[in-house]
């Protein structure tokens, strides 16, 4: 065995040791009794059976998984999903650096630097704001988005330091979409038969009769008609289908299994009922268009697409109805639509600028806007929030939301925690994303990653425009910004090792075009049809 290859050997010995240990220690913890341990070493087990399975895999967990925000019921652990996989990634290549089985030293560059300043500046409102957690008794409490901003940097820390191979980029989009599709059903099952919503949300609590995503529409004064579980696997499906092929193919009905998917994913954005994820839709779209042949490309697709839109509106209240919440996420287009779910629309615009007026004007709700006034809340309004939940009207609600910063603006948001100091850093540093996302784009033409770029840059450059117009919070993004950072360095650093060695294992045969068979291997899944 050659020694520089020693630490690959030493690493699985020390692991299959570790586990024979634990095994014979549940045994002796069966036999006395104490089965809620006895589970939780075996999952330790397999959790070191999973490690040895994936290990520089580890960083796919990230991606995969960042979408679910429930937790796993069953385990004794305050982690959500999302949170796990990364903990359990950052873990791994912890373990794989000490052992320098990873040797990769990510290129520093401004994207990196930027990383350094939000962070920095951050951890200034943190020292000028400190906040604890409730129950040891802090002063301040609500401390929870510090935590989710470090499960973004631990992704960045990792997925700037992995590789992907051509086939794991060809189909890590699609596992993505996988999992989406699979919560989607979950949640189905548990809607349409309600009996199986206890079981279901004892295994993963994103899971329930009244979905967790509309109890939380519902707290915040909207509707109880949208269906917001659709929302995650129509994006999905619709931004893989804008980044696999052509939009302009998507949308024409001749190229019929790719319209169909469209279709449905569409269907399920509509009946989720948000207007953003609706016009995140679109922005795909024509972004997509752009990045395939230019601006030629988006007039073309979009004289095609503006056309079955305005047949749509023109046939809704005279062929069909639309249900009311895809009613509801169309009403700011003219249309013969219900009175109701015009109404609630328009209700839910005003209530938000209510609540801006009210967060931007007086000190009651921002102390020091320049600065910012941190994460959290003081416990006197800690049990105001508590109070108003027993009300359960629009008035308290909006109160609430006023008191913890959640008033659906990136911007008005940004200022709340990191006042207009963070606010500019935060938007500079999402542009930045932004035009790095289109450079890796158009490096990725002609190369097995084509796929992959789109999937991540085209969130990345609607991003900045969807944050400051439509919708965001500051701290649910910035840690959403940080991991598409390390997915776009994961990117950059996947194309220079297929330059150094392009001979890799190709892209499946499924990318390749019927009508074209002598088009080269490795011919971009955007180009086809």
């Amino acid at each position: 065995m050659k020694l520089e290859r020693l630490p690959e050997s030493v690493l699985p010995t020390v692991v299959l040791v570790s586990g024979l240990c634990l095994a014979i220690f549940a045994g002796s913890l069966a036999g006395a009794g104490r089965t809620g341990t006895v589970v939780a070493v075996i999952g330790g087990i397999a959790a070191m059976a999973f490690f040895l399975a994936i290990r520089q895999r580890a960083w796919m967990l990230i991606p995969t998984f960042w979408m679910l925000s429930g937790k796993i019921s069953v385990l004794p652990l305050p982690f959500s999903v999302r949170q796990l996989g990364v903990l359990f990634a950052l873990g791994t290549f912890l373990l794989l650096k000490a052992f320098k089985i990873i040797r990769l030293k990510p290129k520093m560059g401004l994207l990196d630097i930027w990383v350094g300043i939000v962070l920095v500046y951050l951890l200034t409102v943190f020292l000028r704001n400190p906040v604890g957690v409730e129950a040891l008794g802090a002063a301040k409490v609500g401390g929870k988005p510090y935590f989710d901003v470090f499960i973004g940097f631990a992704s960045y820390w990792v997925l700037s330091r992995a590789v992907a191979t051509p086939r794991e980029a060809f189909f890590l989009p699609l596992l993505m979409v996988g999992v989406a599709f699979g919560e989607f059903v979950l949640n189905f099952i548990a809607r349409r038969f309600p009996f199986t919503a206890g079981p279901l949300t004892k295994l993963y609590s994103g899971i329930s009769a009244l979905e967790t995503g509309e109890v939380q529409v519902a707290a915040a004064g909207e509707p109880m008609s949208r269906q917001a579980y659709m929302m995650s696997m129509g994006t999905y499906a619709s931004l893989a289908a804008f980044s696999f092929w052509r939009p302009f193919t998507v949308i024409n009905p001749l190229y019929l299994p790719r319209f169909l998917i469209f279709l449905c994913a569409a269907y399920a954005i509509l009946l989720s009922g948000f207007r953003s994820a609706f016009a995140g839709m679109m922005a795909a779209f024509l972004i997509g268009s752009y990045f395939r042949r230019g601006t030629v490309e988006v007039v073309r697709a979009g004289m095609l697409g503006l056309p079955l839109l305005v047949l749509v509106i023109l046939l809704q209240g005279t062929l069909f109805d639309l249900p009311m919440p895809a009613q509801r996420a169309l009403s700011f287009l003219p249309g013969k639509w219900d009175y109701a779910a015009r109404e609630q629309a328009s209700g839910s615009t005003e209530w938000r600028v209510v609540m801006w007026k009210a967060m931007l004007t007086g000190n009651k709700y921002i102390e020091n806007k320049w600065l910012g006034d941190g994460f959290g809340f003081t416990r006197h309004q800690l049990d105001v929030m508590n109070a108003n939940l027993l009300t359960g009207d629009n008035a308290t609600q909006q109160e609430n939301l006023l008191i913890s910063g959640g008033v659906h603006s990136g911007p008005v948001s940004a200022i709340r925690f990191v006042g207009y100091v963070g606010l500019g850093l935060f938007l500079i540093f999402a542009v930045l994303v932004a035009r790095r996302a289109a450079q890796l784009i158009r490096r990725c033409e002609k190369t097995p990653f084509y796929f992959l770029a789109f999937f991540i840059g085209i969130p990345a450059v609607w991003f900045p425009v969807n944050f400051v117009f439509i919708f965001g919070s500051y701290g649910d993004d910035l840690s959403g910004l940080l991991m598409t950072v390390g997915m776009l360095k994961l990117l950059e650093n996947s194309l220079d090792a297929h330059e150094a060695n392009p001979r890799q294992a190709p892209v499946p045969i499924a990318a390749k075009p019927r009508i074209q068979p002598r088009r080269p291997q490795y011919a971009p899944a955007g180009r086809l049809g």
